[in-house]
């Protein structure tokens, strides 16, 4: 009788704990899915269980399976619920280094020792380009490298993603004293660490009161000139000679000079090799 109690009990003990047992594919189905995410492997979309994801690689992720299978080379997150990322890359940004960043110069339209007035507002634009693997750090500004002459202002760039075309665009004062001036430009984050090529703003402010003075002394001897031709009747294929002759000549008089253009059939220099020979006989 106990003989049989215990068999039937093992039978009973057995039978539940085959019930019990898991099976491992359903388990998998019942697991949390990784929505937009595939491994890059067996290229399962989405990734239902665990997914590894790479801590440096901007987007590799694995499934567990994959993971166990084949590894990789760089250290994997395991991720064991859900990232609420939209399906946007899920970067750790203190795992890239510096020189991971990437920019690339494409053009401008400045150019170098450029001239413009004192206080003028100039437009300056600078098309660059993220020519690197990671997209930039979220807080990229472009600024200043230095304390700078030009009114100037840093730009929010924000973490523009690789291949992705910025426009930098800021409107720059110039200083109201003459001279030239340069200020250096680069992409930097977390207010000192730069990145990328160096860019630069090269012009030169030019002294508006001392061209004016220049104007002036040209219109005070064209008045000049103009005087000295009052009251000569002078041929009016003359007049031109007649003109660069009075430049030329200021200390003779013009009735003279009139003179020895007539008599030398408007040839100026035939007039101007005559005064040579009364000078110097």
């Amino acid at each position: 009788m106990g003989n049989e109690l215990r068999t039937t009990f093992n039978d009973q003990l057995n039978s539940s704990i085959s019930f019990l047992e898991v099976n491992p594919v359903a388990e998998q189905s019942a697991a949390v899915k990784h929505n937009c995410v595939c491994c890059d492997v067996c290229g399962m979309n989405p990734i239902v269980g665990v997914r590894y994801k790479c801590s440096v690689c901007p987007d590799y992720d694995l499934c567990s399976h994959c993971e166990e299978a084949y590894g990789h080379n760089h250290l994997l997150l395991k991720l064991r619920s859900a990232q609420k990322d939209n399906g946007k890359v899920f970067r750790l940004e203190r795992k890239v280094k510096r020189e991971d960043y990437r920019a690339e110069f494409i053009s401008t339209n400045l150019k170098d020792k450029m001239k413009v007035r004192p206080g003028e507002v100039v437009e300056a634009v600078w098309m660059m380009m993220n020519s690197g693997t990671v997209a930039w750090p979220v807080n990229t500004k472009f600024a200043s490298k230095g304390n700078s002459k030009l009114t100037i202002e840093s730009i929010d760039v924000g973490d523009k993603e690789p291949n992705e075309l910025v426009e930098l665009k800021m409107r720059v004062r110039m200083p109201d004293k003459p001279g030239r001036y340069a200020e250096f430009f680069s992409l930097r984050y977390n207010a000192v660490k730069s990145f990328g090529p160096n860019l630069w703003i090269d012009v030169i402010v030019e002294d508006t009161k001392k061209n004016q003075g220049i104007d002036l002394n040209k219109e005070k001897r064209k008045l000049r000139l103009e005087r000295r031709l009052e009251g000569l009747v002078i041929p009016n294929d003359m007049k031109d000679n007649m003109r660069k002759l009075l430049e030329i000549c200021e200390t003779i008089s013009p009735e003279l000079l009139l003179d020895s253009l007539i008599r030398n059939g408007n040839n100026v220099y035939a007039v101007m090799s005559e005064l040579y020979s009364q000078v110097n006989p």
